[in-house]
């Protein structure tokens, strides 16, 4: 039940040599592509979104999911949240801190968490800090969580090396 998701660039998104790369990386991984999952911000679709999305595309056919980062954030949300292939949302962690205290912050919550389930994707929770985050999250409904309540941020590398079985096959990760 491991997951990996890694952070893309709107330039890494763009250059076709670090794409070729990627792939063979996904192609040859001692992971499952099933277990790996690229997030993209928003502003990386802004900068352009035919290309973008051909990225996405090319990506989940070989398994992986796709993100999209930092949702609510950006001049479009919602039409990206309408016209993007991605399996995920995360909701950007500037609603998150605050929602218990900021019910404006805590309304956008609630209207992506629905509308992106209405949607069928699966939701997600940045910057989770403490507790009661966690819990009003896990009663409206949100599919995950992640922040530092759960655990700091570690090298891929290092947790690699906890679950890949023969760690010989880790090469530069």
């Amino acid at each position: 039940d491991i997951s990996f998701s890694l952070n893309l660039s709107t330039k890494s998104v763009m250059e076709s040599e670090f794409k070729k790369y990627l792939k063979e990386c996904i192609t040859n991984s001692p992971i499952p592509a099933s277990q790996l999952g690229f997030e993209i911000t928003e502003t990386a679709l802004a900068k352009d979104i035919k290309e973008t999305v051909a990225f996405m595309e090319e990506v989940r056919s070989l398994g992986c999911s796709c993100y999209l980062d930092d949702f609510g954030s950006g001049f479009a949300s919602f039409s990206y949240l309408k016209d993007f292939p991605v399996n995920y949302v995360k909701i950007d962690g500037i609603f998150v801190r605050e929602m218990i205290q900021n019910t404006a912050d805590l309304a956008m919550v609630i209207s992506i968490m629905e509308l992106a389930h209405f949607m069928e994707k699966v939701v997600i929770a940045e910057h989770v800090s403490d507790a009661s985050i966690g819990k009003a999250l896990q009663e409206m409904g949100v599919d995950f969580a992640q922040g530092h309540h759960f655990g700091r941020p570690r090298p891929f590398a290092e947790v690699l090396r906890e679950i890949v079985e023969d760690p010989a096959q880790i090469s530069n990760a």
